[in-house]
């Protein structure tokens, strides 16, 4: 996911995409490049973690799951699967509406459920599909 978000950025070291000096470095085999090509490593992961998580902080659900999730989550919002989605999404119910009603609050990565164990959970009872509003 990190690589991926840089590499869809417009990041430029020297006139170069940052991603390009990166692959070309990696790849060198000549020893004046291994000292830069280390800082270059470090340099990729630090951009590529902050890419992600601007705009985000991290969370622990009540479950004891881990995740990032919009910087404007506030305890009491709830995480959901939304048909069409490739993320979660964090929603807040709408205590002025009627029940079922929530505000779209952002997208989630939440680490143990973004390769479909909340399908699985359906399938086994823990978990269930509802109809919901969005405002």
């Amino acid at each position: 996911m990190w690589k991926c978000a840089l590499s869809q950025q417009c990041l430029k070291l020297h006139g170069e995409s940052i991603r390009d000096v990166y692959l070309r470095t990696i790849k060198s085999k000549d020893e004046e490049w291994e000292e830069e090509r280390d800082g270059l490593q470090e340099f990729y992961r630090v951009v590529s973690v902050k890419m992600v998580t601007i705009g985000r902080r991290a969370a622990v659900s009540k479950q004891g799951f881990f995740g990032l999730v919009p910087k404007y989550a506030k305890v009491g919002d709830q995480l959901y699967v939304l048909p069409g989605g490739q993320m979660l999404y964090v929603l807040r119910p709408l205590k002025d509406e009627d029940e079922g009603c929530f505000k779209v609050i952002g997208e989630s990565h939440v680490h143990g459920l973004m390769d479909g164990e909340v399908m699985d959970w359906v399938k086994e009872g823990k978990a269930n599909i509802c109809e919901i509003r969005i405002k």
